[in-house]
């Protein structure tokens, strides 16, 4: 897992029309979700650029060998903003209100520091699991 270093408060409030978010579910559909939110991120805290701008998509896409155009239209077609609110009323439903979050089989996970616990739950060998 990268880590960043802490430079500054990044710009907030940032994306106001979710379009990085919507980036993101297509970067998870492709397979390259994770290069594009560690990218994104380096450019959000550490550059200081706001996300799901233009600037922002410009500077981050090409370096991960995507064409700006082409995922910013995937990100704003049919059902993509449809998607999202789905992705969201799920979470909500979960009672998620913050990240990280991970839910494994109905059980959730808040924080980083529970990821692990989270991949245990996973594989059906944390410690509080019935045998």
């Amino acid at each position: 897992m990268a880590c960043l270093p802490y430079v500054r408060a990044p710009i907030w409030p940032t994306d106001p029309d979710l379009l990085a978010n919507r980036v993101a579910m297509v970067a998870a559909e492709e397979g390259w979700c994770e290069h594009y939110t560690v990218a994104s991120f380096r450019a959000w805290y550490l550059e200081g650029m706001a996300l799901g701008n233009r600037g922002h998509l410009e500077h981050v896409l090409p370096s991960l060998g995507q064409d700006v155009d082409s995922v910013i239209a995937k990100a704003g077609g049919p059902g993509a903003h449809d998607r999202l609110k789905a992705e969201t009323d799920a979470a909500r439903e979960y009672g998620i209100f913050g990240s990280p979050a991970f839910v494994v089989d109905e059980e959730m996970f808040w924080g980083d520091d529970r990821l692990e616990e989270a991949l245990a739950w996973a594989v059906d060998s944390h410690k509080l699991q019935a045998s």
